[in-house]
């Protein structure tokens, strides 16, 4: 990994994410997200387990799972799970394969393979930013050679250090000026955090800007007798057409009609729209390319001026 490589840590959110756990968010459009997702072993090896799950297994939170914890988990796991506690329900709903309400061995040993699996896939991408930084190969990241990094990028690295420090202090955690291992996976979480965060407050700022967020709320404020923000399906009774779409419309099916659900469906509807003109923009440019084409299945006895068919 090049220095120049690593530029995409500070001036894209995203290359962040990618560079440090080899995961790059994907951008869906509203269609695709609704679209049903090919089925998958809830219960695979791929699967990560669930965030408090992978906690209670890694007891020394270094993200990663070593033989003692393994161990520990193999014989907790099953008793934890025939408890009537929110921990105990988890455990059942996250890796009991056969449904029987009962972790048995073999569930268990699944659940902590599942967990090495996720934690070895990720460590791997983080290993490689760590050893990259690593100068002196102390298995430290002194703030000197996380600094290093500033300097080999020159006046891109003055610009940029702001946010090289801010990261580096967020690894941290005991504050002892040194970045361990642990810390640099702790590090990964945390960029995947800002990420999400950033990504739904970008979201949530086009969704303001949208014309359909506007138009959403207009109706939502037309209709809404009772002023809670919604339309009722009694409320909808009111216009034909919006009581025709109101089952379309309503997808977390609680009889109500949200701001969100009525902006999802306009944007989808006007998606639809945009993409029937385009084409039909395309069949008429297609058309206009070949305007002495003979219709299809018709014969063009038509004669040009040199006495041949055109």
């Amino acid at each position: 990994m090049t220095d120049r490589a690593m530029i995409g840590l500070v001036c894209r959110p995203t290359a962040w994410l990618v560079l440090l756990t080899g995961v790059a968010p994907v951008a869906r459009s509203a269609a695709a997200a609704a679209a049903p997702r090919a089925e998958s072993d809830p219960f695979g090896i791929d699967r990560p387990l669930p965030a408090e799950l992978f906690s209670l297994i890694d007891l020394n939170e270094d993200g990663a799972i070593d033989d003692d914890e393994a161990q520990q988990a193999l014989a907790q796991l099953p008793r934890i799970s025939r408890t009537k506690t929110p921990l105990g329900q988890l455990i059942l709903s996250a890796l009991d394969a056969n449904g029987n309400r009962r972790l048995d061995d073999q569930e268990a040993q699944q659940g902590v393979l599942r967990a090495r699996e996720h934690a070895r896939g990720v460590a791997r991408e983080v290993r490689a930013v760590f050893d990259r930084l690593d100068q002196d190969g102390d298995e430290r990241i002194s703030v000197g050679e996380f600094n290093g990094l500033v300097q080999r990028l020159g006046g891109l690295g003055l610009r940029i250090a702001p946010r090289l420090a801010q990261f580096f202090n967020a690894m941290d955690v005991d504050r002892d000026g040194l970045i361990s291992p642990a810390e640099s996976q702790r590090g990964a979480e945390y960029l995947a955090e800002q990420i999400e965060a950033e990504q739904r407050r970008k979201t949530l700022e086009a969704k303001l800007r949208s014309p359909y967020f506007a138009q959403a709320r207009q109706l939502v404020a037309e209709f809404d007798r009772d002023r809670d923000q919604q339309i009722s399906v009694h409320e909808a009774a009111r216009h034909k057409d919006l009581k025709t779409a109101f089952p379309l419309v309503d997808t977390n099916l609680d009889g109500q009609l949200s701001v969100d659900e009525c902006y999802a469906h306009i944007m989808s509807a006007a998606e639809a729209r945009k993409a029937a003109e385009a084409r039909q923009a395309a069949e008429a440019r297609k058309k206009a390319l070949a305007p002495n084409q003979p219709a299809k299945g018709r014969v063009d006895h038509r004669l040009g001026p040199n006495g041949n068919p055109p």
